[in-house]
């Protein structure tokens, strides 16, 4: 007779799981190794793939292997890989060493003697050029900390409330129409299509896409298709403008009467909505960026802080660099100048490329096109895959009722 009550040995055995304990058979070997290679791993942090308009895109990546040293070692799709970074910083380093040199010369010309009157007099200023700094940089650091979360705040609305929210209606109406409506190849085909097509043309609209035939080309539309949402003009508009073609396909079904329920009705309503709605947010906050005399303002402070701390950090390394004993300072402030003006100059490119993840311009912040593509196509054909290969179980029991194969 079968017993709610365990026995000791199962309760040992429970214990036992619950404690961590190892099963005899276990291999222990197997512990060192897999707590390596999901810390410090070989291989490549990011997934980068090919995309569209020759753009590498990064799909994925090993967050696991960032929080370790493992991270010094990564380069792959980070800011150090920015071209304009260090062209930006090499000129920030030019007003640090034109200083120093021009203060050689000075403090030479001013040496009478056994006593210097310009080093004693930057000598009693050394603290005042500290503070200086030191106070520029907690106002370029809040700034600058305000100025990220609004913006990552911004790449995060579009990306959810835009490119998830465009997809998740994409994938409801396959859903929905296969299931409950038809399971029509050319109707479930034009769902998918449509859907992409919106979303593509935001991408094309904000890489200068030159022409619509592309989208006949990656085989997302049809000529005749592209010839009709041509007439739109901007492919912007036109992401917004083409969910009316998916408006007319759920209008036309519930006009065939193949639609048997208004709640099945109001639903696919609901999902064009929500798919019109999410092009119209990725449209609204990319023609409506942060006001220009924001950014302008950040970027001038940020620019004057890092010449400053050029300047005045030459003056001050100069200084200890004529102070005997003083060679380990004027190491320790030279890295300081560099990673301070790097780190700020880094921080102001990032938030450029969060302002627009659809230009291709960025392998981080950038949201890899292809792969959208490709993943919400799948989606789609899954739900028709799956809406015609029900389980066993369903038929025999009578509880799928097949849906129409064909419109006409």
């Amino acid at each position: 007779m079968e017993t709610l009550v365990s026995t000791s040995s199962d309760d040992e055995e429970t214990s036992d799981i619950f404690h961590g304990a190892r099963r005899e058979d276990s291999n222990p070997a197997v512990l060192p190794d897999s707590f390596l290679t999901h810390w410090y791993s070989c291989k490549r942090v990011g997934n980068l793939q090919p995309g569209h308009d020759g753009v590498s895109e990064l799909v994925s990546y090993h967050s696991s292997l960032l929080v370790t040293l493992r991270v010094l070692f990564v380069r792959t799709g980070t800011i150090l890989t920015k071209g304009v970074l260090w062209v930006e910083e090499a000129i920030t380093l030019c007003s640090f060493f034109l200083t120093i040199l021009c203060m050689q010369p000075m403090l030479l010309n001013s040496q009478t003697g056994d006593t210097n009157p310009l080093l004693e007099d930057l000598q009693r200023q050394t603290s005042f050029f500290v503070g200086f700094c030191q106070t520029m940089t907690h106002i370029v650091t809040f700034l600058l900390t305000f100025f990220t979360t609004l913006n990552f705040s911004r790449w995060q609305r579009l990306r959810t409330h835009g490119v998830e929210k465009m997809w998740s209606a994409a994938g409801q109406l396959a859903m929905i129409t296969s299931t409950f409506v038809t399971s029509d190849a050319e109707v479930l085909s034009a769902i998918d299509r449509y859907s992409r097509a919106s979303l593509m043309l935001v991408f094309m609209s904000r890489r200068k896409s030159p022409s619509l035939a592309v989208l006949v080309q990656r085989e997302v539309l049809t000529e005749d298709e592209v010839e009709k949402l041509a007439m739109v003009g901007e492919p912007m508009f036109a992401s917004m403008a083409i969910w009316t073609w998916l408006a007319a396909i759920v209008s036309g079904i519930k006009a065939k009467g193949m639609i048997k329920s208004e709640q099945i009705a109001r639903y696919l309503v609901d999902a064009v909505s929500q798919g019109h709605e999410a092009a119209h947010v990725m449209v609204s906050q990319l023609t409506a960026p942060v006001p220009l005399s924001y950014v302008w303002l950040i970027s001038i402070i940020v620019k004057i802080h890092n010449f400053v701390h050029g300047v005045l950090y030459g003056i001050i390394i100069t200084v200890s660099a004529w102070e005997k004993g003083q060679h380990m300072t004027v190491t320790t402030q030279c890295l300081f100048v560099f990673l301070v003006t790097v780190l700020f100059h880094a921080f102001l490119i990032l938030n450029q490329e969060l302002a627009d993840p659809f230009d291709g311009m960025s392998q981080d912040a950038g949201f890899p096109m292809a792969w959208l593509n490709r993943s919400i196509k799948k989606d789609s054909s899954n739900y028709l895959g799956l809406a015609n290969s029900l389980p066993s179980w369903l038929e025999a029991a009578g509880i799928a009722e097949p849906v129409p194969k064909k419109i006409i």
